[in-house]
């Protein structure tokens, strides 16, 4: 019998690797690692590259005001680390939906990159019913 085939999410390239659906949560460290390096990462974030991806960007002037949804994932690690880079005053802001058991170690791991990269941080916990269509 043939699988059925699943359409990709609105907005994710279909070669991408699939999200993690397992409810276990991440290690989501890992992903501040993979932004700066292996290393400990420090404030003068400069790795080959992060120019180029600066480049890229549309931030506003520097030292505007921004905030940051910051989950704790690499690609929400790596907008604050860019943010921060071009110069914005960056709060980063992190939701505690509590639907993974990790969640609250998730907050932890934004603040202490916020506070590393010199951002501001702020934590908000809702409750999300449960039920079909969560996410």
């Amino acid at each position: 019998m043939a699988r059925p085939r699943v359409a990709p999410e609105p907005g994710r390239d279909p070669r991408a690797r699939p999200l993690d659906r397992s409810g276990t949560g991440r290690d989501a460290s890992r992903g501040l690692r993979a932004v700066v390096g292996a290393g400990d990462p420090c404030p003068e974030a400069s790795g080959p590259g992060l120019s180029d991806l600066l480049a890229r960007c549309r931030f506003p002037e520097e030292r505007a005001p921004l905030t940051c949804a910051v989950s704790g994932g690499a690609d929400s690690l790596a907008l604050l680390v860019l943010a921060v880079s071009a110069g914005c005053r960056v709060t980063a802001v992190h939701v505690d939906h509590g639907l993974r058991p990790d969640s609250a170690s998730e907050a932890e791991v934004v603040a202490s990159a916020a506070a590393r990269f010199g951002a501001g941080f702020r934590s908000e916990r809702v409750e999300v019913d449960r039920g079909p269509n969560l996410e």
